[in-house]
């Protein structure tokens, strides 16, 4: 008798040679292969990670029994075309839609998908084993639990509870150590893969915004420690680049410290993984400062996460949030600044019950309070499985939300020839928020990204705040009335730009922006009027200029004309441009660079001082006009640790 044929894909965008090892299907196939019947009679293909033509993915899938598709919003819509032509040329299959994306709230989805025959929810080692026993005996798949079944034979749907998590992890085999990726990496031995690493499962908190695979407001389970180090040696050996942390609170945890040594010495060992990327808990401590410090001296990560999504008090609420005290972040932002760890914060635009004025004043009091660095500001999505889907929910806040094609910064244009365009849900409208007001403050938050945290202006604004008192939030809606004032001009063609963007996500278009001078590939608003801004260096400044003398005059403040001069010196200088040649010697009549450095410790903490003094910006990169390596190495991949600024090293005066 001939084995039964299992065919899992997990897809993903391929790019530049490089892909990640497929772990829920590894994970599910380590697991099912436990059981002896299945390890004797099942057969899993080599799992499918990369997005192609669906002709190609789906031939040969005649002599295919049961396909697993693992889905969520980066290739629903291929896996779900993927399991309509899967059907087309083989009727007897037995498709399985499992994943984060797969819904809770299930109501016409056979209707919608009626090619699919099982909906597996939750969690996915026990219900994807029990469907592959079932396959293997009497096929009543309507009887196991996690899952809804379309029973195509008489036509009747079952949906079935959630079935219980696992509570012990170390029952599932780790993929990486059990060889089940050993085959696959050497039938692609030509491509650089990069793995995903769960150290442990579930997150205590509630947020609406976020479904995390659907494990919100769960106790943690966690893999075993020893596990978990040998699993890092293999990433070593194995010459891991990129390991990506699956964990919703790294950190969280005493021994994550020890798991950041052991990754630390194991780079040391085999050069590999060179980059961590993971979640850190959501409420920062003093010991998440040691876990980046370990990560940040051994070149592992750059940037640690300081996440807040929103400083109002009925905003937290709504979205079952809770924040650490301003007043301990500041003292923890002190110690990363001193600790010279670079640190990002993020918000979300669009939350429940968020103003243009609470969004505003939230990220400039964050600002206020020391976040120099990086705020990420996001879009508001809608996840199918997070509380915000819900219709109740939307309703009870008026949320109005739009489809568009999934944005993926720093990717190239999906082909459309013939790849599937995915999607998004981000929201534009809530009943504190109408659109017109949405569209406002993503210019606010353009400026904020553009202007302070890639620092071609942060310079003048921290002077302004501390010299003159400022605010921040004064600073930058200045900003922007200035801007919406010009008729022409860089600035103006800039903030055009923004307003296009934000009316095309209306419409339904996107935010994908292409900066053909640097590359094809996609870039977030910000980031591509600093690509534009580095072609227009000397125009900016001088328009830059001009808006100085507007925030003097409207403000009425008594400025000094030589600080200014020797601060848009400063200011433009330190930006890093493909085109520099060599160290630069900066001669100022102010120490700018120290006072500077003073206050992003803390608001007015030094005074600036007049003299004579030189500086040394010394040029560590030396492009030499490559404005690729400039977009992909110095922005793209210096953004969170600042690599698009020069060090100002004090020197001695002849």
């Amino acid at each position: 008798m001939s084995k039964v044929q299992v065919q899992l894909t997990q897809f993903n965008h391929f790019i530049s040679g490089i892909a990640y090892l497929p772990y829920s299907a590894g994970v599910l196939t380590t697991f099912a292969q436990k059981d002896a019947d299945i390890a004797t009679n099942v057969e899993f293909r080599l799992p499918l990670f990369r997005r192609e033509r669906v002709s190609d993915i789906v031939a040969g899938f005649d002599k295919v029994d049961i396909l697993g598709l693992s889905a969520y919003t980066w290739n629903w819509n291929l896996s779900v075309e993927v399991a309509r032509q899967t059907r087309q040329v083989n009727p007897k299959a037995l498709i399985v839609m499992g994943g984060p994306h797969v819904p809770d709230r299930m109501e016409n989805f056979f209707e919608k998908y009626p090619f699919v025959d099982i909906a597996a929810h939750g969690e996915g080692e026990l219900t994807f084993r029990d469907i592959l026993r079932a396959h293997l005996g009497d096929r009543r798949y309507g009887e196991i639990g996690g899952l809804s079944f379309n029973d195509r034979a008489t036509g009747t749907v079952v949906h079935n509870e959630k079935r219980e998590r696992l509570t012990d992890l170390d029952m599932v085999p780790s993929p990486y150590l059990s060889g089940t990726f050993d085959e696959l990496m050497r039938a692609h031995s030509d491509i650089r893969w990069q793995a995903i690493w769960e150290t442990n499962r579930g997150c205590p908190f509630t947020c609406t915004f976020c479904d995390w695979g659907s494990a919100i407001n769960t106790k943690l389970r966690k893999y075993e420690d020893d596990r978990l180090y040998r699993e890092l040696e293999w990433f070593g050996r194995h010459k891991i680049d990129y390991l990506l942390g699956a964990d919703a609170n790294f950190g969280i945890l005493e021994r994550d410290r020890n798991l950041a040594l052991h990754m630390a010495k194991v780079k040391e060992e085999y050069g590999f993984p060179q980059k961590f990327r993971v979640c850190f808990t959501k409420n920062t401590t003093q010991k998440i400062i040691d876990v980046a410090e370990i990560l940040e001296r051994s070149a592992l990560a750059r940037g640690t996460s300081i996440s807040m999504q929103s400083l109002d008090e009925n905003v937290l609420k709504n979205i079952k949030r809770q924040n650490i005290k301003l007043s301990t972040f500041k003292e923890l932002q002190r110690q990363y600044i001193k600790r010279d760890i670079p640190t990002f914060s993020e918000f979300i635009l669009g939350l429940p019950g968020e103003s243009y004025q609470t969004f505003t004043r939230g990220i400039t009091e964050l600002i206020e309070n020391g976040q120099h660095s990086k705020i990420e500001i996001y879009y508001c999505d809608v996840m199918p499985n997070a509380e915000m889907g819900d219709p109740a929910y939307q309703a009870k806040f008026g949320i109005r939300f739009v489809t568009i094609p999934l944005f993926q910064p720093h990717s190239s244009p999906v082909e459309t020839e013939w790849d599937i365009v995915e999607n998004q849900f981000i929201i534009h409208e809530t009943s504190a928020l109408p659109t017109a007001d949405w569209k406002r403050a993503g210019r606010f938050a353009w400026a904020i990204q553009f202007l302070h945290m890639l620092k071609v202006g942060q310079y003048v604004a921290l002077y302004f705040r501390n010299r003159h008192d400022v605010s921040f939030l004064e600073f930058y809606e200045s900003f922007l009335e200035f801007a919406s004032g010009r008729r022409d001009g860089f600035i103006r063609e800039e903030l055009d730009s923004v307003d296009r963007v934000h009316e095309n996500v209306v419409q339904g278009l996107g935010f994908d922006q292409y900066v053909p001078e640097f590359s094809s590939i996609t870039w977030p608003m910000e980031e591509a009027s600093f690509l534009r801004l580095s072609l227009n260096r000397d125009r900016f400044y001088a328009e830059f200029r001009e808006f100085v003398d507007f925030l003097a005059d409207k403000l009425v403040l008594t400025v000094d004309a030589r600080e200014i001069d020797d601060l848009l010196l400063y200011q433009q200088a330190a930006v890093v441009h493909f085109d520099d040649v060599g160290d630069k010697t900066l001669d100022l009549s102010f120490d700018f660079p120290e006072y500077l450095y003073g206050c992003t410790v803390a608001v007015k903490s030094t005074d600036l001082h007049a003299g004579r003094f030189r500086y040394l910006l010394r040029n560590t990169v030396n492009l030499q006009g490559n404005k690729k390596r400039f977009a992909e190495e110095i922005l793209w991949g210096g953004r969170k640790g600042g690599r698009f600024m020069y060090v100002a090293e004090h020197v001695p005066t002849t």
